[in-house]
């Protein structure tokens, strides 16, 4: 220390009490950083192990000018002192809470640049087999003078394996710092580059939400993404606008997982890495030509084997341009091995999609994907749902996105219909068919799966949601009336709220029972709607006396009085060799005998003496149709033998 003037004291922060002071005999400024270990035997494998970094000499590295030990007896405390570059602009967290406090965004050339500048010199380190092992904003400088943006970024403060295992330096960490931490160095302690890329990602994220995130809500982001990537995840999508690229690469860098997490090969193969490294002159990477890259594109339009297609997306997951090239010619090829593409679907093909869930046409082609292989098992999962339930927010305005969604819903309810109760997709199917009301075949199909998803057992979801459905599928009759296929699906789609408790009073709020009375008469002449409204009124009558006289009173758009029980006569007259709908016909009547106001228009329409027994005639091979025309023969005699 006697080499040195001590210029002015800096304080204490997580690693070191920082000092400026300046050489005697050249007075050159420096840093020095005074760390207090846990005792003398640990400060001495620390002094040997710093001694390599001395040796340092590389454009984005901090450079390393002096080492020595020193000893406090007063407080019988032993510490390692090193001696380093001095940047007076300070480091990045100062910058990045300067822009954060005036909600100012960085930006996105210089985080490219800055970024490359990062990257750069911790592949320098990686490349001599040293790991940081304490990576995190206050830690990357900013060498320049006057101004931030003009500045490059140097690493510093690294550590060896010594003073990040002392005891002494771990407890005095805060949760801030170690928010920044790989999360297998505090299950097991074991420092690689895969937990600087960590580290990295989460640096990574703080640079693009200066505007958009409070330093507390990047924090507890921070901590999350440790043990729920779902909460980042959602995060990061709403950061696709901000940057193009980075998202994505934060998504598989900040990956609990190391396994999962990506590697230091993939910058090597990174379209976007390579350009950036590129346009600061790194030495660390090697750059194709021109003409190896359109040598690459046309090997991948030649060869048609899926497990090129999928090398080629591995090798540039974060570029944009080339994924949505090779999803486009993977969904266009017609000799892909399907087997092969369901078997990798999940495991390769969404975590990458998932990173450009805005694009478009990746989106697109991809769900063209999934549509030719969706009846393979292997594909049937609550990960695929997942994947779908992200999409569908993003494009619940684009009817050619959502017709390809529901087809595969459809195919995914019918085969376990528990996969998307249990992934809560009733509120997205709801917001769908509020939007597309007015579109046939969206509507046909959201009918549809309302009733697979409902046909078991209602989920609490969809009773949340009762009131809005019930109202939708009134404005679907209302703006269909003559569409037969989808009159039918909304009383599929209806049939399992019969059941609820409180349908009744929502029948009385929105009057389905008049629209399914219409659609009875309208549809006449196609068996599957009859079937179906036949089906729904015979639910409806059993509930409630009211729903019976709505049927019995309904009009029609213009005023006229329907003339219900006419329409059955005329039902039966066109359909008497179908033994379904003599069964329905009958079901309809036996649900309406308990009300005596029904019996007395069955009396008057003189509905035993003309439809019953064209009935039990027509059917008298059938014993059960026989008994219940005999059922309700029995209830109109008794009526009359009172009146």
């Amino acid at each position: 220390m006697d080499k040195y003037i001590i210029d002015e004291c800096l304080g204490l922060d997580t690693l070191a009490e920082r000092i400026v002071v300046r050489e005697k005999d050249s007075n050159k400024t420096y840093l020095l950083s005074k760390m207090e270990l846990m005792d003398m035997a640990t400060t001495v494998v620390a002094y040997q192990e710093y001694l390599p970094l001395m040796k340092l000499s590389y454009e984005n590295v901090a450079l390393y000018f002096d080492i020595f030990t020193s000893f406090d007896h007063k407080i019988s405390a032993t510490f390692i002192n090193l001696i380093s570059e001095y940047f007076p602009m300070g480091n990045l967290d100062i910058y990045l809470q300067k822009l954060r406090n005036n909600k100012n965004a960085l930006n996105n050339q210089l985080v490219d640049i800055w970024f490359a500048q990062i990257l750069d010199g911790l592949m320098f380190l990686w490349n001599q087999n040293i790991v940081h092992r304490n990576l995190k904003p206050d830690c990357i400088y900013l060498r320049g003078e006057n101004n931030e943006e003009n500045c490059s970024l140097i690493i510093g403060d690294i550590i060896p394996l010594s003073v990040a295992y002392d005891l002494r330096m771990r407890t005095r960490l805060p949760r801030r710092a170690l928010s920044y931490t790989a999360p297998e160095i505090l299950e097991s302690g074991q420092y690689t580059i895969q937990s600087d890329i960590y580290s990295l990602g989460c640096i990574l994220l703080d640079m693009i939400t200066c505007d958009t995130l409070t330093d507390e809500e990047t924090l507890q982001l921070r901590i999350c993404a440790r043990h729920d990537a779902s909460t980042l995840s959602e995060t990061l999508q709403n950061l696709q606008n901000v940057h193009e690229t980075i998202p994505a690469l934060i998504g598989q860098m900040v990956v609990p997982n190391p396994e999962e997490r990506l590697k230091e090969e993939d910058f090597l193969h990174d379209e976007y890495i390579i350009e950036s490294m590129h346009n600061i002159d790194s030495s660390q990477m090697k750059y194709p030509s021109l003409s190896d890259k359109k040598q690459t594109r046309n090997d991948l339009v030649n060869n048609e084997k899926f497990e090129y297609y999928l090398n080629y997306l591995k090798q540039h997951r974060n570029a944009e341009s080339r994924i949505e090239y090779a999803i486009q010619l993977c969904n266009q090829s017609k000799s892909i091995d399907l087997s092969s593409l369901a078997m990798c679907f999940q495991k390769d093909i969404i975590p990458i999609v998932e990173h450009f869930l805005s694009n478009l046409i990746i989106i697109e082609n991809t769900l063209e994907l999934l549509i030719k292989i969706i009846h393979n098992d292997t594909i049937i999962t609550s990960q695929i749902v997942t994947f779908i339930r992200k999409i569908i927010p993003l494009y619940e305005n684009n009817e050619d996105i959502i017709k390809k969604i529901t087809d595969i819903l459809i195919v995914l309810a019918t085969q376990n219909e528990k996969l998307l109760n249990n992934a809560r997709i009733a509120s997205h199917l709801v917001q769908i068919m509020t939007k597309h009301e007015h579109n046939a075949d969206i509507s046909a199909k959201c009918c549809t799966l309302l009733w697979l998803m409902a046909k078991d057992s209602m989920t609490n979801e969809l009773r949340d949601h009762q009131a809005t459905i019930l109202s939708i599928l009134l404005k679907i009759l209302q703006n269909h009336s003559d569409n037969s296929d989808l009159f039918t699906k909304v009383c599929f789609a209806f049939l399992p709220f019969v059941f609820e408790k409180s349908t009744v009073d929502y029948l009385v709020q929105f009057n389905l029972v008049r629209y399914f009375t219409i659609g009875l008469q309208k549809h006449n002449d196609n068996c599957q709607a009859i079937k179906a409204a036949l089906a729904v009124l015979s639910e409806l009558f059993k509930l409630d006396e009211r729903c019976v006289m709505r049927f019995l009173c309904s009009r029609s758009n213009d005023g006229t009085l329907l003339d219900s029980m006419e329409s059955l006569n005329k039902i039966f007259d066109r359909f008497k060799n179908y033994i379904d709908i003599a069964r329905g016909i009958l079901t309809l009547l036996k649900s309406m005998s308990s009300y005596d106001d029904a019996i007395d228009e069955m009396i008057s329409t003189k509905i035993d003496e003309n439809l019953l027994y064209e009935i039990k005639r027509f059917h008298s091979e059938n014993d059960d149709i026989a008994q219940t025309c005999e059922h309700i023969m029995t209830c109109i005699r008794q009526r009359r033998a009172i009146s």
